[in-house]
Order: C-alpha cells, then structure tokens, then sequence
C-alpha cells in the first residue's frame, strides 16, 4: 500500500498518529490521490513528496523528497528537510551520489513514522535537482506502468561502478538505473545473491523501481513467512507425525511428537500434496508461542533415512551424497562446474544452494546432493557445512566408520551431568559423554563458566560424542584477575584491537573511540606512542579486558604503522564470543562487547575449534553508517589454554618485527622459537617484556610444526633455591 500526501504540519502529526492508532488503511482513506507538488523554491519548507508503503511483515516505511532547509555541524544530529525535521544518527545511511549533502540540496529521507519528532532516519541520499523542480522521474514514487515483483539469484550484473545497467535474475532482464531504489548497501548486490525486485513490467527489459536483497530463494520463492522474526526464530528437521485433515493444511502439525500451529500465513515452500505423514520436513517457527508458530515448512531428504522429500524431485535411486572441501568453482558465478574433493559437479539452476556457512569459495566443506546418472554428475543440492565435518577443525580426518566428523572446540562450559556421564552443553553445543571419555581437571575443576576444551567426533545420527574434556581454566568472565599475578591476565574477558583513533580524550583518561568501538581509559592505563603521537586517524593497538558490566578497559594503548592489524580498511578485533546466530552463522556476533553482523560475504574459520558461544576468536570488520559488518572470523586458541608452559628468558624478539607487536613474528624465549602472531596476550603489566626478562609462556604445536604463543607474562624473579647435585656410583 502506497500513500501521498502534502498536509500541514499538524496534520500530518495527526496523520502519522492515526496510522499507528488505526492502521495504514485509515492512513490512506485520509488522503488518497492528488499528487504532490514541487517545492516552491530552492530551500523550500514543502516536501516534493511523502509516501509510505508496508514492507513484509507489516513493517511501515516512509520516504520524503525535499530540499534541506536546515542541518547539524556535520552528519549527525537534526535535519530539516522539506520543513520536516529527521534525526540523523551513526545508523542513518548515507548516499551522496548526487553531489554533496549541503544547504538547500535535494535529498531523499527514508524513515519509520512514529508519534513522536524528529523522527528517525534510516536513509538520507542527495538526489537531482529535477527531482525538487518536478522535472524528474522517480521509482519510488507514483509508477504509471504495472508494478510487479520478482525474487530470485542474480545470475549477472552488466553494470558501471554504481551498479546502474542490466541485471539478469533468474534469467530475466531488468533495466537498474540512477532511479531505483537500493534498500541495502550497494556491496553487498554481487552475482549469486537472493533480491526481490520490484519493476516495471510494461518495459522492455523490465525496470526496476526497487531492489532489496533477500535470505531465502531456495525453493523458489515464499520468502520466510513474513520476514524477520527476531530471536524468536528457530528451526528443526524431523519427519511428519500427524496433520490437520483438510485441503489447506492449516492446523496442528506434529513433527518428531512437537506440536506446530500452521495458519494461512505459514509459507509452503513445496507442493501441499507433498506433504504426508512420515515425509521428512525442515520447520522454521517461532520459539516464543505455544504451540509454535510456524513460519515455513519445506521438504528435505535427508531424517536420518526416515524421511520422505526429495528437494521436490523424485531423482529415485539416481540420488546420492557427497561431502568435501570445494577446490574450484566456475570462473564467473555459480552455474558450471565445481570440483569438490577431486570430482566434478555439474551445478545448474536448478540446484538448490544453500549457503548457512559462508558463501561458496574454496575451502569450504558441501555436502552435495547429485544424480550419478549424468557425467559430470548433476548437483541437486549444495548445502554449506562445518569445517569439522569435512575433517577440518582442529581435529583430524572423520573418524572413520560411522563417523561423519571429528573436532574440537574451546568453550565456555554452560551446564553437566553431576557424575560426569552424560549430556554436557559447551558453547550452545551438546555433547554425550560416556564411559570412554577421558576428563582432566588439572587446571582447575568442572564448573559452569569454566573454559574447556572438548575433543569429539559425531556419528550419522548427528550425536556429538566427547573423547575428551578437560578444564582450561577457571573463567569467571568478569573482568577480574584470575591468573592471580596481576600482570594483566583476565581469562575469558580479554583481547586485543587493532583501528584508527575516532576521538581521543585531551588528558587521555576517559573514553576512546578506535575503529567506531569505545574503550575507557583509566589511571592504570599504560600508553605508548613509539610509533608517532595520539592523533585521530592514528593506527593503534589496544589492549584490553571487560569489566562486570561488559565494557572493554583499556590496559594499554600504543601506536602502531599504518598496516597493523589489516590496513586502513579494516579494523581487527580479537575477543570472546558472547552470542551468535542460533542458526547457520549468517546474522548479529556479539564479541567482545560488541555486535557484528555477519552475511553472504563473510569468510569463516574454524582452524583452531568451532565458532562457538566462548571462542576466542580473531575478526577484521568495517565500519559503515554505524554498521560493523564482518569480512572475516577465525578461531584462535584461547590465552592459557595451549598443552604447554615453559618459564625462561627471552633472548631475541624478532628484530625490527619486535617493534610492532601487531605484526607476525618470531621470538626466541630459553632456546626455543615462539611465533607472536595479533591473538597471543602479551602481559606486562608485572614486568616490562624486552630481551633478558623472564616470563611464562603458554603455547602449542600449529600444523606446521611451528610453536604459537597463546601468551607471554613478566615475572619477576624474588628469590633462587639451589639444589644439591645428586651423583650415582
């Protein structure tokens, strides 16, 4: 639903209070017709236009065509445009593809309407000027030609640096040009991305008025039942139980004995005569109601051989499963040939993709549904998995058997059995531990927020078994100095961050914004500037934990050369996972603190144990319109939680390498090589490090045979006991 108007002021607040009070229809039988006129002069307190439309799911947005009659000193704070004022914060995205956002410029405002003003800006862009002299078309208003839509995979982009040209979805053309409306960052549009586009379909190609992207073309269409259903959202596999016996489906589903209320707004992403008692469904559904609500039902073929479905094909004895690392894709896209584990697969489109996992590149483990028949074989479906599960995740190989993968991850232990045999939850995973599995509690013992280490395989029937658990170290997660040395060691809330100075306080104490994240400096503070003086767009290291309350304290803050860390483009943070996507791993990181967002782009890691809730992990990010998005996440091995401690005196620290702690470098601590890479903890707030100073460090064995430090800590060396050489005869 669309409407447009050009009331007064007072009006309109009356008009957006009716529409949350009686809903968009009354909103559009207030006003309905009569299109807008331009503004009456350069700077102008009439809006060119206002229109507002329900997104799925019911969500209103509004969008306003104006000249800016008033603005902050900068970007953020209030805005007036087209005599309405929009507050403008570090979530606003900003476009200025039409010249620079100033004084009596036209702009577009997108934003939620409330009771209440200024409302808030989701999106401020400068447009032409024709578009405030009523010269110019615009795509998100008023459309003569027939509005339809369309979702699917873009397939090819024949476009300029702006994205603007000739979009082919789903084997159909559209015209992309300086009027269509982008509802997400232009980086993220990239061939093999789920859209929905809204177009033209009296033109030939087709002319998109709207492009937005979208989370689900499998199957496709359906969406997911009416868009984003919070963290409420959650999703299970199991076969059919009992249905509601009508021609719509619509009722009480039971899937493996759990009750699911299916209405007319649950998407069915197959067939309805498909779906049969025993077939084998994937349910997506709302966790917070009973019984649940489902959102979407599709067919899988895979319950453990129990199920029925078969990706909506019966391929018949023609289907068979493969799984392994991907070597090689098709030089453009997704359609072609790819090389999984030393076999070709012909990837048509008609294969489902799905990509929970990462996106498809090199590297990442598939589990490929295919038809043998043909040659190469055709892929009825790719489905991204774990590391593990190709044999890659800190354990080795699959176990052998019936195993499917073996791995490992370091986590924080969240609940156990009292006899220890039994059901263990370690970082939102669950483990069975049984006779067989070896426990250790040498450095401390088995307690909710421990951080241990969980050595497992898992079976086909999706059962994680524990071949051994041992206790890490004690990890209250509070900020507070566990190790007991107070040299700087806070187990389980701790990391490093690498960034450009945001702002900086004048006496240094106080809050520092690095790489758009806040860390407070206080008097225990230490701060180095070797590498040139504080100044914003500095590049600097910092060394930090958490307090009770979740903020990051800076125990150190040095500056470093322009490469630290990643570059000037992306900023580095290293720290604990607190929360993650309860799904696949698409969606909000909270590390360190902080939330991340992570998408179809973002590489993923699993190297050093599972992305799991209490991994230590290493992220490089960017930063836009107050958006973290995250372009790379790998596991590292936790400080403290390697196999071996040594105590000795460092002899060499890299050279010139030892100068910037951020870079990857050697050190030679009592004889033995130690490489200091961006994760390992270096504590010295005891004693300073620095050649002929005696120091702790924890390590393990990498891959490559290489010995990592997990980390240093200085010591000091109060007293020395002497023994007696005992000889034999």
């Amino acid at each position: 639903m669309r409407v447009e108007s050009r009331p007064p002021h007072l009006l309109r607040n009356l008009i957006v209070g009716l529409l949350f009070l009686f809903g968009l229809v009354a909103f559009s039988a207030l006003y309905t017709g009569g299109a807008i006129a331009s503004a009456q002069s350069a700077g102008g307190t009439v809006p060119v236009s206002n229109e507002c439309e329900t997104e799925d799911g019911g969500a209103v947005r509004c969008k306003m065509v104006g000249r800016v009659n008033a603005m902050p000193n900068g970007m953020m704070g209030v805005w007036t445009i087209g005599g309405e004022s929009f507050n403008v914060t570090a979530n606003t995205e900003i476009r200025q593809e039409h010249g620079p956002l100033a004084m009596n410029a036209c702009v577009s405002v997108h934003y939620t309407p409330s009771a209440n003003t200024p409302y808030e800006a989701l999106l401020l862009k400068t447009k032409s000027n024709d578009d405030c002299n009523g010269n110019g078309g615009d795509h998100g208003g008023d459309h003569d030609g027939p509005q339809a839509e369309a979702k699917g995979a873009i397939q090819a982009m024949n476009v300029d640096a702006d994205l603007l040209g000739v979009w082919t979805v789903n084997g159909v053309d559209y015209t992309v040009d300086a009027q269509t409306i982008f509802m997400d960052l232009k980086s993220q549009y990239t061939v093999g991305a789920c859209v929905e586009i809204k177009y033209d379909s009296s033109t030939s190609p087709y002319m998109a008025y709207r492009i937005k992207l979208d989370n689900d073309c499998n199957g496709g269409g359906g969406g997911d039942g009416g868009g984003d259903h919070g963290n409420h959202e959650s999703d299970i596999k199991g076969k059919i139980d009992a249905l509601p016996n009508n021609a719509d489906l619509l009722g009480v589903w039971t899937v493996n004995g759990t009750n699911y209320t299916v209405d007319a707004q649950t998407v069915f992403m197959d067939a309805k005569s498909q779906y049969t008692v025993g077939a084998c469904v994937e349910v997506k559904y709302d966790s917070s109601t009973s019984p649940y609500v489902a959102y979407r039902i599709k067919l899988d073929n895979d319950c453990n051989g129990n199920g029925g479905g078969d990706d909506g094909g019966d391929h018949g004895n023609h289907d068979n499963e493969f799984r392994g690392a991907i070597e090689s894709l098709p030089p453009s896209g997704l359609i072609g040939t790819w090389t999984v584990r030393g076999t070709e697969f012909n990837v048509t489109a008609n294969t489902r993709l799905e990509a929970e996992y990462g996106a498809f590149a090199p590297g990442l483990c598939v589990e490929i549904k295919y038809d043998a028949t043909t040659t190469p074989y055709t892929a009825l479906k790719i489905e991204g998995k774990r590391e593990y599960e190709c044999g890659n995740s800190g354990g080795g190989g699959d176990g052998g058997g019936d195993h499917q993968g073996e791995g490992e991850l370091y986590g924080m232990l969240q609940s156990f059995p009292a006899g220890l045999i039994g059901e263990w939850q370690v970082g939102n995973l669950t483990f069975q531990a049984d006779s067989s599995t070896r426990f250790e509690q040498e450095h401390g013992q088995f307690a909710v927020g421990a951080m241990v280490k969980v050595e497992f395989y898992t079976t086909a029937d999706g059962v994680n078994h524990a071949k051994e658990i041992k206790v890490k170290y004690e990890g209250n997660g509070d900020g507070g100095d566990h190790g007991g040395d107070h040299g700087g060691s806070y187990e389980g809330a701790e990391g490093n961050a690498y960034g450009a100075i945001d702002t900086f306080p004048a006496n240094l104490t106080g809050d520092w914004v690095i790489g758009g994240l806040t860390y407070t400096a206080d008097a225990s503070t230490r701060f180095e500037q070797e590498h040139g003086q504080f100044a914003q767009g500095a590049w600097v290291k910092v060394k930090y934990h958490q307090d009770a309350n979740g903020n990051r304290i800076a125990d150190k803050i040095e500056t470093e050369n322009g490469q630290a860390g990643g570059g000037q483009e992306q900023f580095k943070l290293v720290g604990f996972v607190e929360s993650m996507p309860t799904t696949g791993f698409m969606g909000d990181w909270s590390v360190g603190g902080e939330t991340f967002v992570a998408d179809n782009r973002t590489q993923f890691g699993e190297e050093h144990g599972l992305l799991a809730v209490g991994a230590y992990v290493e992220l490089k990010y960017t930063l836009v319109n107050g958006v973290k998005t995250l372009h790379e996440i790998h596991t590292e091995v936790p400080p403290g939680a390697g196999d071996v401690n040594d105590v000795g005196e460092i002899e060499d620290m890299g050279g010139p390498a030892a100068a910037d702690a951020s870079a990857v470098a050697t050190w030679r601590i009592d004889g033995q090589n130690y490489v200091i890479n961006d994760a390992t903890r270096l504590n010295d707030g005891a004693t300073p490090l620095a050649v002929g100073s005696t120091v702790v460090v924890n390590s393990y064995t990498a891959a490559d045979g290489s010995v990592v430090a997990t980390s240093v800590t200085g010591i000091e060396i109060s007293h020395r006991v002497f023994l007696p050489l005992a000889t034999s005869r």
